[in-house]
């Protein structure tokens, strides 16, 4: 094999500087965050965060399964995405699938939290005590205790005794406002209902409000969650979240989350023929005409 003539080896030599010199600065913004659009501009990417609660959850990105759950790990960071709306879906057998598209920004994680609802719902008659059933006090079985939170849970004044659980009624981080017997706070969100819709307020440091309440860059601290065309019986904060509720209106039970972005995810949890609930220790009560029960499996 005859070697390169000297002309030829320079045209090579001076031929692999050049792509050097062009390819490394593109390399190096890379590996710093930045990516060229399309209109060969230079944008910072973002990154997406995901928390999946619950063991054996599939957290796909658009078409792509990046994560599957379990006991100890339970989230999903990617970064080095590319500003735009993706499509994340979170799936499991035990639970209703979720979905969410969500916007990645430069420069910015988007944190994602799935709200899932279990897909097998039991519920457990509440039956009155009687003499044959139960050897209770008067007024002191669970039935009565139950019925009674029907009567009062709106009310912003002290349960009287007769209506206590053996705890305490609510979570100790949910209370009502006194100036509005509608509504609730857990954290830093408030909820409450009005007629036939049901509305949220971020109530924190506006600095940190969630982006679910941001529209094109424009946030607002109240945000409608629901609307229906028959009024809403009762609402509440999902057991463990601030950021869903429990509703009841028309012939159901439901479980909705706050963040109203698309998909806004909305579960049921019992169907009859005007049901209403309470809740108390952070369980759910139905109550729907004289049947008197307590969802299990949530």
């Amino acid at each position: 094999m005859k070697p390169m003539v000297p002309r030829k080896r320079a045209f090579y030599f001076f031929s692999f500087i050049v792509v050097f010199i062009v390819v490394i600065p593109f390399i190096v913004l890379y590996s710093l965050g930045y990516s060229l659009t399309k209109e060969y501009a230079l944008t910072e990417r973002g990154g997406l965060y995901v928390f999946a609660p619950e063991s054996g959850s599939k957290i796909y990105v658009g078409d792509d399964l990046k994560k599957e759950t379990s006991t100890f790990q339970k989230e999903l960071f990617l970064q080095n995405l590319k500003p735009d709306t993706y499509l994340v879906l979170v799936a499991n057998d035990a639970f209703w699938p979720w979905a969410k598209y969500v916007e990645v920004k430069e420069r910015e994680v988007s944190p994602l939290y799935p709200f899932l609802v279990p897909r097998e719902i039991t519920v457990r008659e509440i039956v009155k005590a009687t003499t044959t059933t139960a050897s209770v006090r008067p007024g002191k079985d669970e039935y009565t205790q139950v019925t009674a939170l029907f009567a009062i849970a709106t009310s912003t004044k002290p349960l009287p005794a007769s209506a206590m659980l053996p705890s305490a009624i609510s979570s100790t981080s949910t209370k009502l406002i006194a100036d509005d017997a509608h509504a609730i706070v857990r954290n830093k969100m408030k909820i409450w209902s009005k007629g036939s819709e049901v509305f949220a307020q971020w109530i924190g440091n506006e600095g940190r409000i969630p982006p679910y309440f941001c529209v094109d860059g424009v946030c607002k601290a109240t945000t409608t969650v629901f609307s229906a065309a028959v009024p809403v019986r009762h609402i509440a904060f999902y057991p463990g979240r601030d950021d869903a509720i429990i509703l009841s209106v028309g012939n159901g039970v439901f479980a909705t989350e706050i963040d109203t972005r698309q998909y806004h995810n909305f579960f049921p949890l019992y169907k009859g023929v005007a049901p209403d609930f309470r809740i108390g220790n952070d369980e759910i009560y139905i109550k729907d005409g004289v049947f008197v029960g307590e969802l299990l499996g949530l």
